[in-house]
């Protein structure tokens, strides 16, 4: 039982009725292979919240994938806090533009 099933099952056991109003999941991998794709899959189908993956990898490859797993935004690591915020409040305003959430 390595740390991506726990993952995987820390994920099921959150109930939507526990989350915050406005939630965000704020991934950061630095290995990706099939599971962490499956776990970027799973936070997006199951707890239906955005998804910002932060990785040290700057290969075009796995941030398309990663976007095909259902992250809505990718950030490579490192890179300024100021970024951070403005592509989390880009995140947070296209879910309240498109309807996801409600005020």
């Amino acid at each position: 039982m390595g740390w991506k099933w726990l993952t995987l099952e820390a994920l099921r056991l959150i109930s939507p009725g526990a989350r915050p109003h406005r939630a965000v999941m704020l991934l950061s991998i630095s290995i990706f292979d099939t599971l962490a794709y499956a776990t970027i899959r799973e936070i997006a189908e199951t707890l239906d919240m955005p998804v910002i993956v932060f990785s040290p990898i700057r290969d075009s490859r796995v941030m398309c994938a990663s976007f095909v797993a259902g992250a809505d935004e990718f950030i490579c690591t490192p890179c300024a806090p100021d970024e951070t915020i403005a592509r989390l409040n880009a995140v947070l305003y296209g879910c309240f533009r498109h309807g996801a959430f409600t005020v």
